[in-house]
């Protein structure tokens, strides 16, 4: 299932998801603007769903996933730990 097809059997957005997960979690990520940490963690899974499906999660790595989001290294660390993290994140 992809992306577009999940928000309509879900009906809700990923910019909802990706505020949930702010808030759920805004003692963990380092970025405490809403609206640029919803923002990037749009941008993040987005990112991670489109490489996943292209190469297989474990394949992926997080430079990978800088280059796909647009985000550096740094600025990912401010999100997630590891790519085990980002999966928790996903899968919560």
């Amino acid at each position: 299932m992809d992306l577009k097809s999940f928000e309509k059997k879900v009906a809700v957005s990923t910019r909802a998801i990706c505020r949930e997960i702010f808030l759920s979690r805004s003692n963990s990520i380092r970025i405490k603007k809403e609206k640029v940490a919803v923002r990037n963690l749009e941008k993040i899974f987005k990112a991670t769903l489109k490489l996943a499906n292209k190469k297989g999660f474990h394949a992926m790595s997080l430079r990978d996933l800088c280059a796909e989001s647009d985000i550096s290294m740094g600025g990912l660390y401010a999100y997630i730990k590891n790519k085990e993290e980002l999966l928790t994140l996903i899968q919560d």
